[in-house]
This record gives C-alpha cells, structure tokens and sequence, in this order.
C-alpha cells in the first residue's frame, strides 16, 4: 500500500513539474523529474533520519492550508505542493538535495555582481557555516556555491546608503517566507538573536526538521529554543510585541496577496528597519507601485531605497529589486 501511494504521487508530481509555468526556462524539468525519482525511491530503503511526519499530519497541513494560511498564491500552492511531497517520501538528510532546495541555496555558477564587505561579520562564519551545512547533510551540493549564494543574502545588509548589519547586534528578526531557512539559521548564528519565522504550515515542518538536523549535527539541540517557526499571523504579532526585530523577506512578500502584506501593515510600521527582495511583477500584481504607495505610508518614519538586484544569473536576469528601510533619527 505504501509503495502504491509512493508511486501514485510521483506520477502526479511528475505532470506537475511537466506543467508548471513557475520553474525558470533554465532549469531541465526532466532532470528535476529524474532527481525526484532517485531520492523518492533511495529513501524506499534508507530507514535511517527519515522525515518521521505521519500522514495524518500531512493531511492536517493539507486542510489547513486553505483555511487558515493566506500565503498561497497559485505559484505557491505548486511549491507547497513540492514540500508535502518531499515530507512525505523523502529522508531529513536529503531534504537540501531536492532541485527547488539546490535551486534556491547552492546554484552553481552563480555571479552576484559584487563581494561581501571584508568587514561583515557574516565573513567571519560563511565558509565554516558552509561546510558544516554539508556535513550535516551527506555531504550535499558544493561548498563554494553556497559560500557565494549566502554571500548574496549577508549582502543585502550593506548593499543600500545605510549599513544595516550593525542594527543586526541589536534586533531580533521576523523572516517572512525563510524558504529552506538556511539564511535564518546563518543569522542566528552570526548574531545570536531570537528568529520568527513565518510561513506555509508545510515549510515551516520542513524548516524545523533541517535546523534539528543541522544542530543534532553540531551538537547543540538548546539552540532550537530561540527560533520560532509560524504559520498564524497572531503568534507573529506577539513575537512583535514582545521583541525589538527587524523585518526580513526574501521574495516571499512580493508573491503573497495584497490582501496579506496589509495585515502586515503594523509589523511592518513597528520593524526597525525592512529589507524585502521582490519580483517587479508577481501574478499580475505591479510591485513596483506597491512598494511606492507603502513607502507613502511609511515617509514619516521610515527613508526608502529601492536597488537594482545584482546580477545573479548568468543567462536569465530577471528584473529583482531591493527594498530597504531605515528608520529616520
């Protein structure tokens, strides 16, 4: 019964995939397909770390979603729809081997168009950080890529008129939408500050399961107790309440509803400062013009940058934007 289950979904994730319009043209959808069918079917027989979430639990997150989760979109109910399958069939350790994991963290000949300031902590930890992602889990993707693509992230902290990663000694952070949430847990480590993150119920199981891993690695489970994985909005309110924090997103913002960036519209207000990576258009949503009316709303309090994305792709150069805020004196 289970390996019928197991086949049945590996049929529909493959005419997903073949179907999707939310891969970019670069990336082979076969050889996706083909990397899903050897991690699927190596973890039939690789017992040890399996993810441990019952079906049940994957049913509850299913249900939930719609209900109570206004993240989704269209593109994200396809990629949510990537992370319940790799819960379900596919072991902790090989959680970053996955194409969207791989994709997002470790792209390989990766130009970012400019070098981490010698004088960002960040540099301090990026290499040892690196290699201990992929001793943590089998030795997965290429050490100097990742060194590159978290390089990136750290960047954005100093990339605008105003250095931000000194704000970092004195903040916690609320990320929105942390992905496989390496840069949270590069974050935590480099500053030792309390992480909220808020996301789909599916990728907050998944961001859980790879920071226990990485720490059971290491050796220091305590640190788990200092990062937050939600997916309600009012858990985040209290996170806000209770904590100075600076509001991070990496493209997560900028592919949600309207409808729930402004019920973020306070958190937002009450952030030390704002650093959100974007599409320029998301699903017929201009974000270019709602990044201008929030910075109308925010004049009083806040000065507003938006930047040009270093290039980041060698032969397909989307038109991504930083938005940075910084809290006037």
């Amino acid at each position: 019964m289970k390996y019928l289950l197991l086949i049945k979904n590996f049929f529909i994730l493959s005419f997903r995939i073949l179907f999707t319009p939310y891969f970019p043209g670069s990336i082979n959808k076969i050889k996706i397909i083909h990397k899903y069918l050897f991690l699927t079917f190596r973890n039939c027989f690789y017992k040890k770390e399996q993810g441990g979430i019952s079906l049940k639990n994957i049913n509850d997150i299913n249900n939930t979603l719609v209900n109570k989760n206004a993240i989704s979109t269209s593109t994200w109910n396809f990629f949510n729809f990537l992370i319940i399958y790799q819960l379900k069939f596919i072991n902790v350790k090989d959680y970053l081997r996955t194409p969207i994991a791989l994709h997002t963290y470790n792209s390989s000949y990766v130009d970012y168009g400019y070098k981490l300031n010698d004088k960002s902590i960040f540099n301090n930890i990026l290499l040892s950080f690196s290699k201990n992602i992929h001793k943590s889990f089998n030795n997965v993707g290429d050490i100097d890529n990742t060194v590159r693509s978290l390089s990136h992230y750290a960047g954005s902290f100093t990339i605008g008129s105003v250095n931000i990663e000194h704000l970092l000694n004195d903040n916690n952070i609320i990320e929105f939408g942390a992905g496989s949430g390496i840069n949270a847990l590069l974050n935590y480590l480099a500053y030792n500050k309390n992480i909220c993150i808020y996301d789909l119920p599916s990728m907050t199981v998944m961001q859980k399961k790879i920071h226990q891993t990485y720490f059971k690695h290491n050796k220091d489970v305590s640190n788990l107790e200092r990062i937050f994985y939600e997916d309600s909005l009012s858990k985040v309110e209290d996170f806000a309440k209770k904590n100075k924090y600076g509001f991070i997103s990496y493209f997560a913002f900028s592919e949600t509803p309207i409808a729930l960036r402004e019920k973020f519209f306070n958190i937002l207000h009450n952030a030390s400062f704002i650093i959100i990576a974007s599409n320029t258009i998301f699903e017929n949503i201009d974000n270019i013009s709602y990044f201008n009316s929030l910075q109308i709303k925010l004049s009083k309090i806040f000065h507003y940058q938006i930047i040009d994305f270093p290039d980041r792709y060698k032969n397909w150069k989307p038109d991504h934007k930083y938005h940075i805020f910084t809290r006037k004196i």
